[in-house]
């Protein structure tokens, strides 16, 4: 497998970000919450390949579209089961 680049990272991030925010239902499955775990592993071994100039260009534009579009319309308890990077 090849080594993600900074906008696959923020895309996958982004993924699994609105999968917490519009189907924390389906997460109480084991099996789907196993599976969103190995994506966000596998996501921050990726995140941790980058150069430190890409670790920040995807923190900044993930900051950027969190404030936008995730923290608005979630609730405080959802805000502690979303990971920081």
């Amino acid at each position: 497998m090849t080594k993600m680049t900074k906008e696959e990272v923020l895309e996958l991030l982004k993924h699994l970000i609105l999968i917490l925010r519009d189907q924390k239902e389906k997460l109480n499955d084991a099996r789907l919450m196993a599976d969103w775990v190995a994506k966000y592993k596998h996501l921050c071994k990726e995140h941790e390949k980058l150069s430190s100039c890409d670790i920040l260009w995807v923190g900044d534009e993930y900051d950027k579209w969190y404030k936008k579009e995730i923290k608005p319309f979630i609730s405080k308890d959802l805000l502690d089961l979303l990971p920081k990077i």
